[in-house]
């Protein structure tokens, strides 16, 4: 849905994630907001408690762009996989989500401060870390002891199951080292060719979904696979 987007930004040398470019903004101010509301807190100075405020607003503005660029990094480089470190940033992230709204909704109640506002506040803070720990994760590998090139060992892992996924449902009647027809058309090259084969729709990742859901002509439907396994075969169908 998004390939767009990142195949414009190659065009101009970027090939990075999207994500990192904005999260530390939201981290940021997280923690900017803490400290103000800390500060405001044991001091007992109003003016602190005013640029926490302003922030908390800051940050609700910042957290959907953040949310969606890192959706956008999830579908395109790791194709939606359900990976566990996803699974606890989508939990976090709304946590976050709800907590900044509380934290925001007490600090224009009550403009002098309140023991409830620190602890919403140290849930944020705890989320936010959490966000980034996982984050890490992902990028590093567990202890930080890999690279970046984690993004391509999943989509190797990716594409390692979509070959058997492939096997098992598709060798039958298609190729894959050559575009000579075999029941149906060979499919190598296959997001190259620029529209599928027979149905002629552009060749990208959401006419395969459709094809494997209601095919066109003769090819069987698969809709006994599960959205886990037409990932993987979409990844593998990337590779050959």
């Amino acid at each position: 849905m998004f390939d767009s987007v990142y195949h414009n930004l190659i065009k101009i040398g970027y090939t990075h994630p999207l994500h990192p470019t904005i999260t530390h903004l939201t981290i940021g101010l997280v923690m900017a907001a803490f400290i103000f509301l800390m500060v405001g807190y044991l001091s007992k100075r109003d003016r602190f408690f005013q640029t926490a405020r302003h922030i908390f607003v800051l940050t609700l503005a910042t957290l959907p762009i953040t949310v969606l660029l890192g959706y956008m990094d999830w579908q395109h480089f790791y194709k939606g996989a359900w990976l566990l470190p996803f699974q606890i940033k989508f939990l976090l992230a709304g946590l976050l989500l709800i907590f900044l709204i509380v934290s925001t909704l007490l600090a224009f109640i009550n403009q002098s401060g309140s023991g409830k506002l620190v602890i919403t506040e140290i849930v944020c803070l705890l989320a936010v870390i959490g966000l980034g720990f996982f984050g890490g994760e992902l990028v590093y590998g567990p202890g930080g002891k890999t690279t970046g090139a984690s993004i391509e060992k999943t989509r190797e892992a990716l594409a390692n199951t979509g070959n058997m996924v492939f096997e098992n449902n598709c060798s039958a009647c298609h190729y894959i080292d050559r575009t000579d027809e075999k029941v149906g058309p060979g499919l190598k090259g296959l997001f190259q060719m620029g529209t599928l084969p027979v149905s002629g729709q552009t060749a990208n990742e959401e006419s395969i979904r459709k094809q494997l859901a209601t095919p066109y002509k003769n090819m069987p439907e698969f809709k006994s696979l599960s959205e886990e396994e037409v990932t993987a075969l979409i990844a593998f169908l990337e590779t050959i």
